[in-house]
Protein backbone atom coordinates (compact mmCIF):
# COMPACT_ATOMS: atom_id res chain seq x y z
CA UNK A 1 0.00 0.00 0.00
CA UNK A 2 1.31 3.47 -0.84
CA UNK A 3 1.87 5.88 2.00
CA UNK A 4 -0.30 8.98 2.12
CA UNK A 5 0.26 12.13 4.14
CA UNK A 6 -2.67 14.39 4.95
CA UNK A 7 -1.83 17.81 6.33
CA UNK A 8 -3.65 21.00 7.24
CA UNK A 9 -0.64 23.17 6.50
CA UNK A 10 -1.49 26.02 4.18
CA UNK A 11 0.46 26.09 0.93
CA UNK A 12 0.37 27.50 -2.56
CA UNK A 13 1.42 25.65 -5.70
CA UNK A 14 2.93 27.99 -8.27
CA UNK A 15 3.15 25.86 -11.41
CA UNK A 16 1.54 27.34 -14.54
CA UNK A 17 1.71 23.95 -16.28
CA UNK A 18 -0.87 22.40 -13.94
CA UNK A 19 -4.52 22.53 -14.92
CA UNK A 20 -7.23 23.68 -12.56
CA UNK A 21 -10.46 21.71 -12.19
CA UNK A 22 -12.14 24.04 -14.68
CA UNK A 23 -9.47 23.73 -17.36
CA UNK A 24 -8.90 21.39 -20.29
CA UNK A 25 -5.75 20.98 -22.32
CA UNK A 26 -5.15 20.83 -26.07
CA UNK A 27 -1.73 19.63 -27.16
CA UNK A 28 -0.20 20.81 -30.44
CA UNK A 29 2.91 19.15 -31.81
CA UNK A 30 5.09 20.44 -34.63
CA UNK A 31 5.20 18.53 -37.89
CA UNK A 32 7.73 18.81 -40.70
CA UNK A 33 4.95 18.65 -43.31
CA UNK A 34 2.19 20.96 -42.08
CA UNK A 35 0.50 20.94 -45.49
CA UNK A 36 -0.32 17.26 -44.92
CA UNK A 37 -2.12 17.86 -41.63
CA UNK A 38 -5.08 19.74 -40.23
CA UNK A 39 -4.19 22.31 -37.58
CA UNK A 40 -7.63 23.74 -36.90
CA UNK A 41 -10.43 22.95 -34.48
CA UNK A 42 -14.07 24.03 -34.09
CA UNK A 43 -15.32 24.78 -30.59
CA UNK A 44 -18.87 25.74 -29.64
CA UNK A 45 -19.72 26.96 -26.16
CA UNK A 46 -22.88 27.89 -24.30
CA UNK A 47 -21.26 30.51 -22.12
CA UNK A 48 -17.81 31.77 -22.98
CA UNK A 49 -14.31 30.55 -22.11
CA UNK A 50 -10.71 31.65 -22.35
CA UNK A 51 -7.97 30.03 -24.42
CA UNK A 52 -4.32 30.57 -23.44
CA UNK A 53 -1.06 29.29 -24.97
CA UNK A 54 2.03 28.22 -23.11
CA UNK A 55 5.37 27.54 -24.76
CA UNK A 56 6.24 29.14 -28.09
CA UNK A 57 2.93 28.76 -29.84
CA UNK A 58 0.10 31.00 -30.94
CA UNK A 59 -3.27 30.65 -32.60
CA UNK A 60 -5.57 32.63 -34.86
CA UNK A 61 -9.34 32.91 -34.64
CA UNK A 62 -11.73 32.25 -37.54
CA UNK A 63 -9.02 32.56 -40.21
CA UNK A 64 -5.48 31.19 -40.61
CA UNK A 65 -4.41 34.68 -41.66
CA UNK A 66 -5.88 36.51 -38.67
CA UNK A 67 -3.85 38.20 -35.94
CA UNK A 68 -1.56 35.90 -33.94
CA UNK A 69 -2.81 35.53 -30.37
CA UNK A 70 -1.63 33.77 -27.21
CA UNK A 71 -4.80 34.43 -25.21
CA UNK A 72 -8.37 35.08 -26.26
CA UNK A 73 -11.72 35.44 -24.52
CA UNK A 74 -14.42 33.62 -26.51
CA UNK A 75 -18.10 34.37 -26.26
CA UNK A 76 -20.94 31.86 -26.66
CA UNK A 77 -21.34 30.22 -30.05
CA UNK A 78 -19.02 28.68 -32.64
CA UNK A 79 -15.38 29.68 -33.05
CA UNK A 80 -12.75 28.24 -35.36
CA UNK A 81 -9.20 28.19 -34.02
CA UNK A 82 -6.08 27.59 -36.12
CA UNK A 83 -2.88 26.62 -34.32
CA UNK A 84 0.72 27.43 -35.19
CA UNK A 85 2.95 24.59 -36.34
CA UNK A 86 4.93 24.49 -33.09
CA UNK A 87 5.21 22.39 -29.92
CA UNK A 88 2.97 23.91 -27.26
CA UNK A 89 -0.08 23.40 -25.07
CA UNK A 90 -3.29 25.38 -24.98
CA UNK A 91 -5.45 25.71 -21.88
CA UNK A 92 -9.20 26.13 -22.10
CA UNK A 93 -10.89 27.66 -19.06
CA UNK A 94 -14.55 27.12 -18.14
CA UNK A 95 -14.46 23.78 -19.96
CA UNK A 96 -17.91 22.85 -18.73
CA UNK A 97 -19.34 25.53 -21.02
CA UNK A 98 -18.06 23.67 -24.08
CA UNK A 99 -20.89 21.98 -26.00
CA UNK A 100 -19.19 20.85 -29.23
CA UNK A 101 -15.64 20.04 -30.32
CA UNK A 102 -14.74 19.02 -33.85
CA UNK A 103 -11.78 19.18 -36.16
CA UNK A 104 -11.69 21.75 -38.91
CA UNK A 105 -11.82 20.44 -42.47
CA UNK A 106 -12.49 17.02 -43.92
CA UNK A 107 -10.62 14.29 -45.73
CA UNK A 108 -7.99 11.80 -44.63
CA UNK A 109 -5.36 14.18 -43.24
CA UNK A 110 -4.25 13.55 -39.68
CA UNK A 111 -5.47 16.09 -37.14
CA UNK A 112 -2.68 17.54 -35.02
CA UNK A 113 -4.43 19.18 -32.00
CA UNK A 114 -4.95 16.36 -29.48
CA UNK A 115 -7.41 15.99 -26.65
CA UNK A 116 -7.76 13.76 -23.60
CA UNK A 117 -11.37 12.64 -23.08
CA UNK A 118 -10.86 12.69 -19.32
CA UNK A 119 -10.64 16.50 -19.42
CA UNK A 120 -14.34 16.65 -20.27
CA UNK A 121 -15.51 13.69 -18.16
CA UNK A 122 -18.10 15.59 -16.10
CA UNK A 123 -19.32 17.92 -18.83
CA UNK A 124 -23.09 17.43 -18.89
CA UNK A 125 -23.49 20.09 -21.60
CA UNK A 126 -21.33 18.34 -24.20
CA UNK A 127 -23.47 17.52 -27.25
CA UNK A 128 -20.87 16.60 -29.86
CA UNK A 129 -17.34 15.16 -29.90
CA UNK A 130 -16.21 14.72 -33.49
CA UNK A 131 -12.56 13.72 -33.21
CA UNK A 132 -11.95 11.81 -36.44
CA UNK A 133 -8.33 11.08 -37.32
CA UNK A 134 -6.89 12.56 -34.17
CA UNK A 135 -4.17 9.93 -33.86
CA UNK A 136 -2.75 11.37 -30.62
CA UNK A 137 -6.10 11.66 -28.83
CA UNK A 138 -6.54 9.45 -25.79
CA UNK A 139 -8.89 8.64 -22.95
CA UNK A 140 -11.09 5.90 -21.56
CA UNK A 141 -14.61 5.52 -22.93
CA UNK A 142 -15.93 5.25 -19.37
CA UNK A 143 -15.20 8.97 -19.01
CA UNK A 144 -18.05 9.65 -21.44
CA UNK A 145 -20.66 7.78 -19.41
CA UNK A 146 -21.68 10.93 -17.50
CA UNK A 147 -22.20 13.03 -20.63
CA UNK A 148 -25.98 12.99 -20.47
CA UNK A 149 -26.37 15.46 -23.38
CA UNK A 150 -23.97 13.72 -25.78
CA UNK A 151 -25.68 12.84 -29.07
CA UNK A 152 -22.74 12.74 -31.52
CA UNK A 153 -19.53 10.80 -30.93
CA UNK A 154 -17.01 10.14 -33.71
CA UNK A 155 -13.63 8.65 -32.82
CA UNK A 156 -11.43 7.39 -35.66
CA UNK A 157 -7.93 6.19 -34.78
CA UNK A 158 -6.47 7.45 -31.51
CA UNK A 159 -5.17 5.92 -28.29
CA UNK A 160 -8.51 5.28 -26.64
CA UNK A 161 -9.21 2.47 -24.20
CA UNK A 162 -12.20 1.03 -22.35
CA UNK A 163 -15.44 -0.82 -22.94
CA UNK A 164 -18.11 0.23 -25.41
CA UNK A 165 -20.76 -0.85 -22.91
CA UNK A 166 -19.88 2.18 -20.79
CA UNK A 167 -21.07 4.67 -23.43
CA UNK A 168 -24.26 6.59 -22.64
CA UNK A 169 -27.31 5.44 -24.58
CA UNK A 170 -28.35 8.96 -25.57
CA UNK A 171 -25.91 8.94 -28.54
CA UNK A 172 -27.76 9.08 -31.86
CA UNK A 173 -24.71 9.36 -34.16
CA UNK A 174 -21.92 6.97 -33.19
CA UNK A 175 -18.77 6.25 -35.16
CA UNK A 176 -15.91 4.20 -33.69
CA UNK A 177 -13.37 3.23 -36.32
CA UNK A 178 -9.93 1.61 -36.39
CA UNK A 179 -9.44 1.59 -32.63
CA UNK A 180 -8.18 -1.85 -31.63
CA UNK A 181 -7.63 -0.85 -27.99
CA UNK A 182 -11.33 -0.64 -27.12
CA UNK A 183 -13.57 -3.67 -26.63
CA UNK A 184 -16.96 -4.91 -25.48
CA UNK A 185 -20.35 -3.87 -26.75
CA UNK A 186 -22.25 -7.07 -25.98
CA UNK A 187 -24.54 -5.15 -23.61
CA UNK A 188 -24.59 -1.82 -25.39
CA UNK A 189 -28.14 -0.78 -26.27
CA UNK A 190 -28.17 2.32 -28.49
CA UNK A 191 -30.70 5.11 -28.26
CA UNK A 192 -34.02 4.31 -29.90
CA UNK A 193 -33.45 7.56 -31.80
CA UNK A 194 -30.07 6.48 -33.22
CA UNK A 195 -29.68 7.22 -36.94
CA UNK A 196 -26.09 6.06 -37.52
CA UNK A 197 -24.11 3.33 -35.77
CA UNK A 198 -20.61 2.56 -37.00
CA UNK A 199 -18.36 0.33 -34.93
CA UNK A 200 -15.56 -1.15 -37.00
CA UNK A 201 -13.06 -2.04 -34.30
CA UNK A 202 -11.36 -5.43 -34.12
CA UNK A 203 -12.30 -6.17 -30.49
CA UNK A 204 -15.85 -4.77 -30.57
CA UNK A 205 -18.67 -7.28 -30.03
CA UNK A 206 -22.04 -5.64 -30.59
CA UNK A 207 -25.12 -7.84 -30.54
CA UNK A 208 -27.66 -7.30 -33.33
CA UNK A 209 -30.44 -8.36 -30.95
CA UNK A 210 -29.83 -5.16 -28.95
CA UNK A 211 -30.64 -2.96 -31.95
CA UNK A 212 -34.18 -4.08 -32.71
CA UNK A 213 -35.80 -0.95 -31.22
CA UNK A 214 -33.69 1.45 -33.28
CA UNK A 215 -36.45 2.25 -35.75
CA UNK A 216 -34.75 5.43 -36.97
CA UNK A 217 -31.39 3.79 -37.70
CA UNK A 218 -30.36 4.43 -41.32
CA UNK A 219 -26.79 3.12 -41.35
CA UNK A 220 -25.30 0.16 -39.51
CA UNK A 221 -21.63 -0.64 -40.10
CA UNK A 222 -19.91 -3.31 -38.02
CA UNK A 223 -17.19 -4.35 -40.47
CA UNK A 224 -14.05 -6.15 -39.27
CA UNK A 225 -15.31 -6.69 -35.73
CA UNK A 226 -16.51 -9.55 -33.52
CA UNK A 227 -20.08 -8.30 -33.66
CA UNK A 228 -22.66 -11.05 -33.87
CA UNK A 229 -26.33 -12.01 -33.97
CA UNK A 230 -28.81 -13.35 -36.50
CA UNK A 231 -29.19 -11.29 -39.64
CA UNK A 232 -32.97 -11.51 -39.23
CA UNK A 233 -32.66 -8.92 -36.43
CA UNK A 234 -32.28 -6.33 -39.20
CA UNK A 235 -35.90 -6.92 -40.22
CA UNK A 236 -37.06 -4.82 -37.27
CA UNK A 237 -35.08 -1.75 -38.41
CA UNK A 238 -37.68 -0.12 -40.62
CA UNK A 239 -35.51 2.90 -41.60
CA UNK A 240 -32.29 0.99 -42.30
CA UNK A 241 -30.82 1.85 -45.71
CA UNK A 242 -27.22 0.63 -45.40
CA UNK A 243 -26.11 -2.50 -43.53
CA UNK A 244 -22.44 -3.50 -43.49
CA UNK A 245 -21.48 -6.67 -41.61
CA UNK A 246 -18.39 -7.65 -43.61
CA UNK A 247 -15.96 -9.90 -41.70
CA UNK A 248 -18.15 -10.24 -38.62
CA UNK A 249 -19.66 -13.14 -36.67
CA UNK A 250 -23.18 -12.41 -37.95
CA UNK A 251 -25.10 -15.64 -38.60
CA UNK A 252 -28.42 -16.86 -40.01
CA UNK A 253 -29.58 -17.23 -43.60
CA UNK A 254 -29.99 -14.48 -46.16
CA UNK A 255 -33.40 -15.99 -46.92
CA UNK A 256 -34.48 -14.87 -43.42
CA UNK A 257 -34.03 -11.22 -44.34
CA UNK A 258 -37.29 -9.54 -45.38
CA UNK A 259 -36.29 -5.89 -45.03
CA UNK A 260 -38.28 -3.41 -47.11
CA UNK A 261 -35.80 -0.58 -46.52
CA UNK A 262 -32.23 -1.87 -46.99
CA UNK A 263 -30.75 -0.69 -50.29
CA UNK A 264 -27.09 -1.58 -49.71
CA UNK A 265 -26.01 -4.79 -47.97
CA UNK A 266 -22.42 -5.95 -47.46
CA UNK A 267 -22.00 -9.55 -46.27
CA UNK A 268 -18.52 -10.59 -47.40
CA UNK A 269 -16.88 -12.74 -44.74
CA UNK A 270 -19.97 -12.98 -42.50
CA UNK A 271 -20.82 -16.38 -40.98
CA UNK A 272 -24.12 -16.99 -42.75
CA UNK A 273 -25.49 -20.46 -43.38
CA UNK A 274 -25.88 -21.04 -47.14
CA UNK A 275 -29.33 -20.49 -48.61
CA UNK A 276 -30.64 -19.92 -52.13
CA UNK A 277 -31.36 -16.78 -54.07
CA UNK A 278 -34.77 -18.27 -54.92
CA UNK A 279 -35.66 -18.54 -51.22
CA UNK A 280 -34.41 -15.02 -50.58
CA UNK A 281 -36.53 -13.65 -53.43
CA UNK A 282 -39.57 -15.54 -52.18
CA UNK A 283 -39.08 -13.96 -48.74
CA UNK A 284 -38.86 -10.46 -50.23
CA UNK A 285 -41.93 -11.01 -52.38
CA UNK A 286 -43.86 -12.31 -49.38
CA UNK A 287 -42.90 -9.15 -47.48
CA UNK A 288 -44.21 -7.03 -50.36
CA UNK A 289 -40.93 -5.67 -51.72
CA UNK A 290 -41.14 -4.32 -55.27
CA UNK A 291 -37.58 -4.65 -56.49
CA UNK A 292 -38.25 -2.47 -59.56
CA UNK A 293 -39.00 0.61 -57.49
CA UNK A 294 -37.00 -0.39 -54.42
CA UNK A 295 -33.71 -1.98 -55.59
CA UNK A 296 -31.13 -3.70 -53.39
CA UNK A 297 -27.41 -4.13 -54.03
CA UNK A 298 -25.58 -6.92 -52.22
CA UNK A 299 -21.89 -7.63 -51.77
CA UNK A 300 -21.29 -11.32 -51.02
CA UNK A 301 -24.50 -12.65 -52.60
CA UNK A 302 -22.83 -15.64 -54.29
CA UNK A 303 -20.69 -16.26 -51.22
CA UNK A 304 -23.80 -17.09 -49.20
CA UNK A 305 -26.35 -18.26 -51.78
CA UNK A 306 -26.76 -20.84 -54.50
CA UNK A 307 -28.70 -20.03 -57.66
CA UNK A 308 -30.57 -22.79 -59.43
CA UNK A 309 -28.82 -25.20 -57.08
CA UNK A 310 -25.45 -24.05 -58.42
CA UNK A 311 -22.61 -22.21 -56.74
CA UNK A 312 -20.96 -19.43 -58.70
CA UNK A 313 -17.56 -17.77 -58.37
CA UNK A 314 -17.21 -15.47 -55.42
CA UNK A 315 -16.35 -11.89 -56.28
CA UNK A 316 -15.94 -8.54 -54.59
CA UNK A 317 -18.39 -6.66 -56.77
CA UNK A 318 -21.90 -5.71 -55.84
CA UNK A 319 -24.82 -7.67 -57.24
CA UNK A 320 -28.10 -6.01 -58.14
CA UNK A 321 -31.04 -8.35 -57.61
CA UNK A 322 -33.96 -8.19 -60.05
CA UNK A 323 -37.05 -10.37 -60.22
CA UNK A 324 -40.51 -10.59 -61.73
CA UNK A 325 -41.50 -13.58 -59.61
CA UNK A 326 -39.93 -16.17 -57.35
CA UNK A 327 -38.89 -18.10 -60.46
CA UNK A 328 -37.97 -15.34 -62.93
CA UNK A 329 -34.85 -13.87 -61.36
CA UNK A 330 -31.89 -11.93 -62.70
CA UNK A 331 -28.64 -10.99 -60.97
CA UNK A 332 -26.65 -8.14 -62.50
CA UNK A 333 -23.03 -8.36 -61.42
CA UNK A 334 -21.65 -4.86 -61.36
CA UNK A 335 -19.55 -2.35 -59.48
CA UNK A 336 -21.82 0.58 -60.25
CA UNK A 337 -25.23 0.31 -61.94
CA UNK A 338 -27.34 -2.25 -63.74
CA UNK A 339 -26.49 -0.59 -67.06
CA UNK A 340 -22.81 -1.26 -66.41
CA UNK A 341 -23.21 -4.94 -65.53
CA UNK A 342 -20.38 -7.05 -66.85
CA UNK A 343 -22.03 -10.41 -66.16
CA UNK A 344 -25.69 -11.34 -65.93
CA UNK A 345 -27.05 -14.48 -64.27
CA UNK A 346 -30.57 -15.11 -65.54
CA UNK A 347 -33.17 -17.68 -64.55
CA UNK A 348 -36.20 -18.01 -66.84
CA UNK A 349 -35.24 -14.99 -68.92
CA UNK A 350 -36.80 -14.92 -72.38
CA UNK A 351 -34.63 -15.60 -75.45
CA UNK A 352 -35.27 -12.01 -76.52
CA UNK A 353 -33.89 -10.66 -73.21
CA UNK A 354 -30.81 -12.86 -73.43
CA UNK A 355 -30.17 -11.80 -77.00
CA UNK A 356 -30.53 -8.12 -76.10
CA UNK A 357 -28.03 -8.47 -73.26
CA UNK A 358 -25.53 -10.32 -75.44
CA UNK A 359 -25.93 -7.77 -78.22
CA UNK A 360 -25.08 -5.09 -75.64
CA UNK A 361 -21.78 -6.90 -74.94
CA UNK A 362 -22.79 -8.53 -71.67
CA UNK A 363 -21.71 -11.98 -70.59
CA UNK A 364 -24.87 -13.94 -69.81
CA UNK A 365 -25.01 -17.08 -67.64
CA UNK A 366 -28.27 -19.00 -68.09
CA UNK A 367 -29.31 -20.52 -64.75
CA UNK A 368 -31.43 -23.66 -65.07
Amino acid sequence: MNNCLVTKLKALVDNPNLKTMEEALIKVRKTTNPEDYQLGINITSSGGYQMTCDGNGYFTVNSPDAEHEVTHDFLSGLSVVYFANEDFNVKISSKYNITKIGYKGSGSAERIPSIDLSDFEYNTKMIELDLRRGYANKGNLSGLSKMSALTTLALIYGKYTGNIDSLPNNITYLELNNIDTINGGENYIPSNNATRLVCSCANASLNLANLVNCNQLQELTLNDSNSYGNISNLNALSSLITANVTNTQVTGRLSELNSLSIQTLRLIGAKLTPSSIEDFVATLISAGRNIKTNPIKIWGLFEHCTFGGNTYPYNYDGAYLDYDSATKITVYLTASTIANAYRIYAKNATPEEIAAWENAGKTVVVVE
